[in-house]
C-alpha cells in the first residue's frame, strides 16, 4: 500500500485500467487504447477482434 501512495493520479488510473485491459476491455478513452495498445497481451489481432465492453464475467476476486 506504501507504493500505491507514492503514484502520482494518472499511474493509478492507468494502474487501474491494467485490470480492464488484461480482459480485452474496449476502452472509449483513445488515450488508454492508444496505450494499451503499446502492449503485447492486449494488441494481437486475436485481440483487436474480439474486443468487449462486457467485462463483469470476467473479472476475478483478485482484480
Amino acid at each position: 500500500m506504501e507504493d500505491l501512495n507514492k503514484l502520482n493520479e494518472e499511474d493509478l488510473s492507468i494502474l487501474k485500467n491494467v485490470v480492464f485491459a488484461k480482459h480485452n476491455y474496449g476502452f472509449s478513452s483513445e488515450f488508454y487504447q492508444a496505450y494499451f495498445n503499446l502492449f503485447h497481451f492486449y494488441n494481437t489481432d486475436e485481440k483487436r477482434k474480439n474486443r468487449t465492453k462486457d467485462i463483469l464475467g470476467l473479472l476475478t476476486k483478485s482484480d
